[in-house]
């Protein structure tokens, strides 16, 4: 369900800080850069990250019955009283929706606010960036994605552990996806490859959508600039 943001009002300046894909690539390239010293890499990313947050001021909406499923109408054994003479239902939304203005800052704070409890704090000039204030491990936050820099296990499952103590998380430990970015990671001899290798063919325009087999190599790209021929 999709809330209908631009008839509802929000209370507060709704921009969330969130990491950009410079800095983000710049946290990359630190952690292959102390490779040697042990670094590593992984993400994580929270489900339903807006879905989990509390209004501080509640909205309201109305919906039509006709789009309320039997099931729910039989749950709260809502009847013809509950409408009024449109068949409308008003209802008051007290947790983080699809469409709010301020759903995203809301999440983002509360966010803060429990990972202060386990010493997890921003950085105070670059937007997205966070540390632990004892421990060597930062990551990157765009949204509800972490990119997590780590030297070793222990510090890292902290991480999830304050993440899994308020969310369901998901955990990709080998960090070879981020910021739509595909990551593949050698450690051992301290260097990484860095591609977008769906981003060609979406942003080509429809003019180049039907090319050969001679303009585009096996890994889908493009052929002694042979775009420029079509």
């Amino acid at each position: 369900m999709t809330v209908g943001r631009h008839r509802l009002d929000a209370y507060q300046d709704v921009q969330s800080p969130a990491v950009g894909i410079l800095d983000g690539i710049k946290h990359i390239n630190s952690t292959i850069s102390d490779a040697h010293k042990g670094s590593r890499y992984c993400t994580a990313d929270i489900k339903d990250f807006f879905l989990c947050s509390m209004m501080q001021i509640y909205q309201y909406m109305c919906i039509h019955c006709s789009y309320i499923p039997t099931e729910v109408l039989f749950e709260y054994n809502l009847t013809p009283d509950n409408f009024d003479s449109k068949d409308y239902g008003y209802l008051e939304i007290r947790k983080g929706m699809y469409g709010l203005k301020d759903t995203a800052i809301l999440a983002y704070e509360q966010l803060r606010n429990h990972l202060e409890l386990y010493c997890y704090v921003p950085f105070k000039h670059t937007p997205g960036m966070w540390r632990h204030t004892t421990d060597p491990i930062t990551f990157t936050l765009a949204v509800d994605d972490f990119g997590i820099k780590y030297f070793n296990k222990v510090d890292a499952n902290h991480l999830f552990s304050a993440l899994h103590a308020k969310y369901s998380i998901t955990i990709e430990r080998s960090g070879v996806s981020n910021l739509g970015l595909t990551i593949n990671w050698n450690y051992n001899n301290g260097y990484l490859d860095i591609s977008m290798p769906d981003f060609v063919p979406k942003a080509s325009p429809a003019s180049y959508s039907t090319t050969c087999s001679t303009c585009m190599d096996n890994f889908g790209h493009w052929k002694n600039n042979s775009i420029l021929n079509h």
